[in-house]
């Protein structure tokens, strides 16, 4: 045993005891956020002017067409024929101790017809990309910066082919009945520009085949003449652009918020930490009702470029949350959706029932990683393949020292 369960039991007291203690002013803070959060409710264009004007590393929430404090009912009637198509993806990293480079991407795809003739189909897509022109890309202005897929860039790439997947997937699937087309996690890339990755890379997953540009437009063109809602759904959302936008409207600097020069710099506490929460979540917990969603904001980062990609695209992103009973869950998706107010409810709606189908977390999704889970069964069947296939081929296996002792204990 590697971890000294007996100094943990001695710590966690500790832990519990100051958790206790913090409880008292997280629930203060609360309220204070609350009270802000209504009394900018009907102040539209003062919290876009706040959120304009700062200059802040937070990302912010800003304002559309909704009341700041929204709690709005899924709608009271809903279409018994409807179709739910769900995309998910897994992943097998690059490792350098196997005798091969590559990563392998695994697509799961979950479709399921309500209404008077209910069915169910499924699949899966495999993707192996082994070659170093495919593992490494470099930047066109200096071919010295070059990343491999690896690591958080293969999970912006997972993303990205999840994306066109559904695209895919909800044109073989689209008919005169509703299509509700679910992906997991986030449906944009925020903070591509922050990965440090060439332009090459973010070029690629924005502009290139089967990128997300060409995912999105897929969508909205067969939005245009069928009746498909998309968007994208995060489980436990850990996100803070609406608490981050309450900390500028409780700055007493506003309108013009600069962080640089804030008046609690160098004095321990900052004047917004008075309604400091630590995510959306535990805000739209105190304000929504089960299956009520909050009103649809649009993302903000200061000097970030991918919302302006987006937004230059055609495809600005919003998101509203929803109040599952289970959790608070985040939905992303894009304006195109969220500007037509039937298909926004519809989209609400329909969510709700697979939140219910699924106890907590939509049936479709939870389907559709069953089909794209990679288990450590599967790894260790990829890895045997990969080694014997190789041995056949005559490609030595070259494993480093250290991964031979993680499989051979000396003692």
């Amino acid at each position: 045993m590697t971890l000294d369960m007996g100094q943990v039991v001695r710590l966690l007291p500790e832990l519990v005891e100051r958790a206790r203690t913090d409880a008292h002013q997280r629930e203060q803070r609360l309220d204070e956020a609350l009270r802000l959060l209504h009394a900018a409710a009907n102040d539209l264009a003062g919290v876009a002017h706040v959120v304009e004007a700062a200059e802040t590393s937070w990302a912010l929430a800003l304002p559309y067409r909704e009341p700041f404090d929204a709690a709005i009912a899924p709608p009271a009637e809903l279409p018994t024929d409807y179709t739910v198509l769900a995309v998910d993806g897994s992943s097998i990293d690059v490792d350098r101790n196997l005798p091969l480079a590559c990563f392998v991407i695994n697509l799961g795809w979950m479709h399921i017809c309500y209404g008077d003739k209910p069915a169910a189909c499924y699949g899966s897509t495999v993707d192996i990309q082994p070659t170093s022109d495919e593992l490494f890309m470099r930047d066109n202005d200096d071919p010295s910066r070059e990343t491999m897929v690896r690591g958080e860039a293969l999970s912006l790439l997972r993303s990205v082919r999840e994306m066109a997947e559904a695209a895919a997937c909800a044109a073989r699937f689209a008919d005169e009945r509703p299509l509700l087309a679910l992906i997991d996690g986030t449906l944009a890339l925020w903070n591509v520009e922050k990965r440090d990755l060439p332009e090459a890379v973010v070029t690629m997953l924005r502009d290139g085949p089967r990128g997300a540009r060409q995912a999105l437009d897929s969508l909205r063109d067969l939005a245009h003449d069928h009746p498909v809602l998309f968007g994208s759904y995060v489980s436990r959302t850990g996100a803070t652009n609406v608490a981050n936008t309450l900390r500028l409207l409780a700055c007493p600097d506003r309108p013009h918020v600069v962080c640089r020069r804030c008046p609690g710099k160098g004095k321990g506490e900052r004047p917004c930490d008075a309604v400091g929460i630590a995510s959306d979540a535990l805000l739209m917990r105190a304000l929504l009702a089960p299956w009520q969603r909050s009103a649809v904001f649009l993302p903000r980062r200061p000097g970030a470029t991918s919302d302006t990609w987006y937004r230059e695209a055609g495809h600005e992103i919003g998101f509203f949350y929803l109040n599952t009973g289970e959790e608070i869950a985040r939905v992303e998706l894009p304006l195109w959706i969220a500007d037509d107010v039937h298909r926004l409810g519809l989209l609400h709606g329909l969510l709700v029932r697979q939140a219910r189908d699924g106890m907590g977390y939509p049936l479709a999704l939870r389907e559709a990683h069953e089909q794209a889970v990679i288990s450590s069964t599967d790894r260790q069947a990829f890895i045997t393949l990969l080694s014997q296939t190789c041995e056949q081929s005559g490609i030595p296996w070259l494993i480093s020292a250290k991964a031979w002792q993680k499989r051979v204990r000396a003692i």
